[in-house]
């Protein structure tokens, strides 16, 4: 995951984004925790928002302390407590995603970015292999999905579809893991899967232009040809990232979730579709 999924603060209470800023705060000492100092750096809002669907769906008796931050010892900082692995569970996809990225960009980025990912590799493997630890059934989901969405960039016969079936179905399971009950499970994967293909395809569009500059694999340019205008990109992507948004709405309405409910709905609702606008601009712009 790569930073999109993030809240729209002008429509939220201040209580609400009180929390959400704990569980984040909190997710940064969870890393330097389980994987040491270094391993904060890598801590984006996709990982705090992953933390808050699994408190939510473990419906998990949350409270929150006043701290202060470790990076500033001067700034008051909230964190919450709570009873079960959310955090730790959050904190190891975030190593696992963050090393399979880094090998990644090892092959397909610039000499700079290459260099950058090469010094940072050996720190990653080993948090990997703490996290492959704790939960080696997540490690085989993230090595899947890596190598699935490898196979399917190469391929010239797969469907649009089918390049997001392998981050889709990674977030689905990632969602879901060990949910005992069966009906939330189903639900969560839906959920999953929604915000995965969304997550996929606004990262293909961010990346839109320089892909097409260079001549790398993108999505929309296998769908709709190398010679495809902005305009016609802009209409296809917003279709698409808009239907993934209003599935993955609807499916956390039957959720019926109680914890973080109205931080959550605030990013489905308002959130991705600020990221979407900003990532459209970006594009635009250049």
């Amino acid at each position: 995951m790569f930073g999109y999924i993030k809240t729209y603060k002008p429509e939220m209470k201040i209580r609400e984004f009180d929390a959400y800023k704990a569980v984040y705060c909190t997710l940064c000492k969870q890393l330097r925790k389980d994987y040491g100092f270094l391993a904060r750096f890598t801590l984006n809002f996709d990982y705090t928002f992953l933390a808050m669907i699994r408190m939510a769906a473990n419906n998990t008796n949350v409270a929150v302390k006043k701290g202060r931050c470790p990076f500033n010892p001067l700034a008051k900082c909230n964190h919450v407590c709570c009873d079960d692995a959310s955090l730790s569970f959050s904190a190891a996809v975030a190593m696992l995603m963050v090393y399979y990225k880094l090998k990644d960009t090892c092959h397909d980025e610039g000499i700079g970015k290459r260099l950058v990912a090469f010094m940072v590799l050996p720190f990653a493997s080993h948090w990997r292999k703490k996290a492959a630890k704790r939960y080696p059934h997540v490690e085989s989901i993230v090595s899947k999905f890596c190598q699935e969405q490898e196979r399917s960039e190469l391929s010239d016969r797969v469907s649009f579809d089918a390049f997001c079936h392998p981050t889709a179905l990674a977030l689905s399971k990632i969602f879901s893991y060990d949910i005992a009950d069966a009906s939330l499970s189903r639900g969560l994967e839906r959920l999953g899967y929604n915000i995965g293909k969304w997550v996929y395809l606004v990262d293909a569009l961010d990346d839109w232009q320089e892909d097409t500059i260079k001549k790398r694999f993108n999505p929309y340019n296998r769908r709709l040809g190398d010679q495809v205008t902005y305009e016609q990109v802009a209409e296809f992507a917003n279709k698409q990232l808009n239907v993934c948004i209003d599935e993955a709405c609807f499916t956390y309405d039957q959720l019926n979730l109680k914890n973080f409910n109205p931080i959550i709905r605030n990013i489905l609702t308002l959130g991705l579709a600020e990221v979407q606008k900003n990532v459209f601009g970006k594009v635009k712009q250049k």
